[in-house]
């Protein structure tokens, strides 16, 4: 009974950090990274993307980084790839969709300048750009 509470907990703690998002587990980038500091309840972003796996692992730009990296350890977002559709649930719960034509290049550029526009993204992207230069 005691490992059972225990296993109950820490269900509950998870599932109070990260929304909910339905992707097959092969398709799905865990980020393990949580923005506790945020101030809100949900501390991870969930990215819903037509991309593959193969496309998140390329570099981004001309940075140290590939894109899931970028989107997992600065902007604290699971990626759920091979979707239907390109949007971000914000920590918030809310939203955002993007054209579905979009390279995986204009899609993380588009993720960040709207992530970077938000009052909590503002810091995660200067964290970032930071990162990127300092490297």
């Amino acid at each position: 009974m005691k490992v059972f509470l225990i296993f109950l907990f820490c269900f509950l703690i998870s599932n109070y950090k990260s929304q909910k998002i339905n992707c097959n587990d092969g398709n799905f980038i865990s980020s393990k990274f949580y923005n506790s500091s945020n101030g809100m309840k949900i501390s991870q972003r969930n990215v819903i993307s037509m991309h593959t796996k193969k496309q998140w692992n390329q570099q981004y730009l001309n940075t140290q980084f590939n894109y899931k990296e970028v989107l997992t350890k600065f902007f604290y977002c699971n990626i759920c790839c091979n979707s239907y559709k390109n949007q971000i649930t914000a920590y918030n719960g809310k939203k955002y969709s993007f054209e579905s034509s979009l390279t995986i290049d204009q899609f993380v550029s588009d993720l960040i300048e709207l992530i970077g526009s938000m009052s909590v993204g503002k810091n995660e992207n200067n964290i970032f750009k930071d990162s990127i230069i300092h490297r």
